[in-house]
């Protein structure tokens, strides 16, 4: 998969540890886990909002603030993600769409196939940092392997979910850091490149 080759590029051995001795990794439980949060947003997306959050906070053994504050922003954020996907009415969306080949195994976040199947890969990222992804090959590897399966891919792109990340001031309560946090959520918008 495209996260197993990353991972390889990124440090040969850790790669060993997971994949080849298959050694479990103890779980990171922080809010904004990027496994966890995937996850949740395309719940939301989905399944709705309510579930979402509900198998989010499921995912973790404790809840704390920081955890209840990123299910606040997803509550702002999902009605963004799914008014931009409102755009394509009439399409055939299906979400992860599984590329299962023999050499290959992967998801691609969300096909959306027009009646004269042509399609649009997208893939959601909950990030600000864009020109790491830009540089990424995810979208060709699987626009080549859509293309095998008979799909004309005709666009495709990341939609960037603003991840906002502030402090707490030393003498701010949690209700103020909390306020201001979700107002800069709300000023802020899903972006398709």
């Amino acid at each position: 998969s495209y996260t197993r080759v990353s991972l390889f590029e990124d440090c040969p051995y850790h790669y060993k540890l997971k994949y080849i001795d298959k050694l479990t990794e103890l779980p990171k439980y922080d809010a904004e886990n990027p496994l966890i949060i995937g996850r949740a947003l395309h719940e939301a997306i989905e399944k709705g909002l309510d579930v979402a959050i509900q198998n989010y906070f499921n995912s973790f053994p404790v809840l704390t603030n920081d955890i209840i504050l990123e299910a606040m922003k997803l509550e702002i954020l999902v009605p963004k993600i799914n008014e931009f996907l409102e755009q394509f009415t009439g399409f055939k969306l299906i979400h992860e769409y599984k590329i299962d080949k023999p050499d290959y195994l992967g998801f691609a976040d969300l096909v959306a196939i027009a009646p004269t199947n042509e399609c649009i890969i997208i893939d959601f990222k909950y990030s600000n940092n864009i020109k790491n992804y830009l540089d990424s090959g995810q979208l060709h590897i699987y626009k080549h392997y859509l293309e095998q399966d008979g799909l004309k891919v005709k666009r495709m792109g990341y939609l960037f979910i603003p991840k906002v990340q502030l402090k707490q001031g030393d003498t701010e309560d949690l209700f103020t850091y909390r306020k201001r946090v979700l107002k800069e959520v709300k000023q802020s918008d899903v972006q398709f490149v």
